[in-house]
């Protein structure tokens, strides 16, 4: 396993002076790490953005596939096509990724997990990756990090695009959208559905695991006189996705998922715009199951009062937040089905000579837990045109599910009787790192050094208690090389997501990753290929009471595009070339190979 590391490095250190950019350019702007809009190169933290081109070399792959490829990220799905996705960043637990869309919190409330399944990459624009504790600036969850995405908008003249294409396990998918913007007017709307057989997950019993889902989104923006704007935006997705239980029925969930926002920004003065945002987001979980039927929704109601102030050195934020997360469920009467949060958060960043420097602060007053102040302050210092470096310091917390609460004392056969607990704290996560980039033209060499402290996490016996504690470790080193016709990555973390009382790792993360891509563009052609290498991982064997050890897998995928005309390409993708048998949760069968040819429309 770790051979293949070593040859995959050296390869494409053979190949290439040293590089790998999710994004084309190196001075991209992105919003995520401080709340305004910065260039990239100028964040003074762990940042990656995904953009449209990424996305749609993605082909027909998943949300989760696509993270999977990014520096220090791991992903796990339990099942077929539209299972429960779960993202580990730098070993932290699933339950601590902040996702966001389109600046709305988005997941259960009830179980913790960002539902990654239910968004589609037809309807993104781009993703925003924040890695290491952002609790200053978004508040709890935000323990291993934050993904943002952002729907797709309006812009230039209106035109229409769409994109067709079949594949293998009988998958066939269609997406049609019509966007634009003129006279101040932006607009886009867009549509699809997507179809598949799935292949089977578990085995119990042996059929295949299919899914079928609709999507729709929606935005429009209007610029006032002034230099203001008003906005909104939509967001909604429904699908089945079926599962093995263990027993002849057709077990399904349906699930639905949306988010739904207004905006309007306004100049107070010269220096000073103020924005108000408002919006709800949905998840919502129906399982068709005839021994346990249930039905879980989440809804969290958001609003931000946010003031962008530019000062005589640097940038000022001041914000007031507030979140309104409800839940139903009829699988249990929960005591409390709601609670709210009301939080103040004050941030500057600046530089001046070659110094950067942000502070961010932040305190939150929940009707659950309490009060909590969090902090992060980062500095950077450019030594020349073409080497940076910096150091940050941060804090986290996670906030209980409703389950680690209020779950009513149940009992499940064999496996016990469980229960939550009211008296939960939230967990906490101090975090430092330091970062040392090389950035010459289209090229670039990174490496970044993280150590997390985890306290009083949540650990469930017959109920949970605040009684673990972990240390995540590591490194990431990324290269990037981006030029007319060569474009080239590679990412390596080494990592220890340990347990501090036993000093075991934390169940199916793994201590290596690597990933590589390489590809060629010319003539109307884009060609390329992808390694992803992942090592052993433990994981826990429920029925049995022990730890195992899963094993580490590479798997290599490869693209095709060809421009046809101004308007037409044809795309394939074909993912696990090898057909590499392997398991990302134990039990669970991953996809084998799989090929995916589409035609997309889109005039330039």
């Amino acid at each position: 396993m770790y051979k293949c590391f070593a040859i995959a490095a050296c390869a494409a250190s053979l190949v290439f002076p040293c590089v790998s950019l999710a994004a084309d350019d190196l001075a991209a702007v992105v919003v995520t790490a401080t709340r305004q809009a910065t260039r990239i190169n100028e964040v003074i933290a762990d940042v990656t953005l995904i953009d449209r081109e990424s996305i749609e070399q993605a082909g027909s792959s998943t949300i989760g596939e696509l993270l999977a490829r990014q520096p220090g990220l791991q992903v796990v799905s339990t099942g077929g096509p539209g299972a429960a996705t779960t993202v580990f960043i730098r070993g932290a637990n699933s339950g601590h990724t902040l996702l966001l869309v389109d600046g709305q919190r988005f997941g259960s409330s009830t179980t913790g997990q960002p539902a990654f399944e239910t968004i589609p990459l037809s309807h993104i624009e781009r993703i925003e990756i924040l890695r290491g504790p952002a609790g200053a600036v978004y508040g709890a969850d935000a323990i291993g990090g934050v993904i943002q995405i952002f729907t797709r908008r309006g812009e230039g003249v209106p035109s229409f695009d769409a994109y067709a294409g079949v594949g293998s396990q009988g998958t066939v998918e269609g997406t049609a959208g019509f966007s634009g913007s003129k006279d101040g007017l932006s607009f886009s709307v867009r549509g699809g559905s997507y179809r598949t057989l799935g292949f089977d997950a578990l085995g119990t019993p042996p059929d295949r695991d299919g899914f079928h889902q609709n999507h729709v989104s929606a935005s429009v923006g209007l610029k006032l006189n002034g230099g203001g704007d008003v906005a909104g935006n939509l967001f909604q997705s429904s699908g089945v996705n079926k599962y093995d239980a263990g027993t002849p029925f057709d077990n399904r969930i349906n699930k639905k998922a949306g988010v739904y926002g207004l905006s309007w920004t306004q100049p107070v003065t010269a220096n000073w715009t103020s924005t108000v945002r408002a919006g709800q987001s949905v998840d919502d979980a129906a399982t068709i199951d005839p021994t346990n039927p249930s039905v879980i929704i989440t809804k969290n109601d958001q609003f931000v009062w946010q003031n962008d102030i530019r000062l005589p050195v640097g940038k000022a934020l001041l914000a007031y937040e507030m979140l309104r997360e409800g839940v139903t469920s009829t699988l249990s009467a929960l005591t409390v089905d709601h609670r709210r949060t009301d939080s103040l958060l004050a941030g500057w960043t600046g530089s001046f000579s070659n110094h950067r420097i942000q502070i961010n602060a932040r305190h939150d007053d929940s009707t659950q837990y309490g009060k909590r102040n969090t902090g992060s302050v980062s500095y950077g210092y450019q030594f020349s045109p073409d080497w940076r470096g910096y150091i940050a310091s941060g804090r986290g917390f996670k906030a209980p599910t409703f389950n680690d609460l209020y779950f009513p004392l149940m009992c499940f056969p064999p496996f016990g009787c469980f229960g939550g607990n009211p008296n939960l704290r939230p967990e906490q996560a101090r975090n430092r790192e330091a970062g040392l980039t090389w950035e010459r033209g289209q090229s670039r060499i990174g490496i970044v050094r993280f150590d997390n402290k985890i306290s009083d996490l949540i650990v469930w016996t017959a109920q949970p208690f605040n009684v673990g504690n972990a240390s995540l470790r590591g490194t990431t080193l990324s290269y990037d090389l981006n030029t007319a016709s060569w474009q080239a990555g590679l990412s390596y973390t080494g990592q220890e997501a340990r347990d501090d009382a036993t000093g075991l790792p934390l169940f199916r993360r793994a201590d290596r990753q690597l990933a590589a891509r390489l590809a060629w563009t010319g003539s109307g052609w884009r060609i390329g290929t992808e390694l992803q290498s992942v090592g052993r991982r433990d994981d826990f064997d429920f029925t049995n009471n022990v730890r195992v050890k899963l094993g580490g897998y590479s798997i290599v995928n490869a693209f095709m595009h060809h421009t046809l005309s101004h308007e037409w390409t044809l795309e394939a993708r074909a993912n696990n070339l090898g057909g590499r048998k392997y398991q990302q949760a134990l039990n669970f069968a991953a996809p084998t190979a799989t090929l995916f040819v589409g035609f997309r429309y889109a005039p330039k």
